[in-house]
């Protein structure tokens, strides 16, 4: 339960920065989007590489708020280049492929279909 609370308030404040980040780059390219996701990739590889590190003494319940939470919160995409990255350091070129490719075109798909089913509500 602890846990689960550490990701809440991860996931809260990481929600909020998106906002304001995307709100300060409004143009009719979505360059906030972009910069949001970009952001998040640093982070979560930031995390992930001090978690590594052998002297990193976060808690459990800290590294899921800081990964989890605040990265989730703030945008997925950092933890979709992540796994992608991790398949690709234990040589699943193949797979890794398959991921990246399924995740951008079944996500547009359903993306798409959604917004489609949501006329006939």
């Amino acid at each position: 339960m602890k846990t689960i609370f550490f990701i809440a308030i991860g996931g809260a404040v990481g929600s909020v920065l998106r906002y304001l980040i995307s709100r300060i780059f409004t143009t009719s390219f979505p360059l906030g989007t972009l910069v949001v996701n970009v952001i998040g990739c640093l982070l979560i590889g930031f995390f992930y590489g001090i978690f590594a590190n052998r002297g990193c003494h976060l808690s459990s319940e800290v590294r899921a708020m800081l990964t989890v939470g605040l990265c989730g919160g703030f945008t997925t995409f950092s933890t979709f280049i992540n796994d992608s990255c991790k398949l690709v350091s234990l040589d699943q070129y193949l797979q890794a492929g398959l991921y990246l490719s399924l995740s951008i075109i079944l996500g547009f798909f359903a993306l798409y279909l959604g917004q489609k089913t949501s006329l006939f509500v």
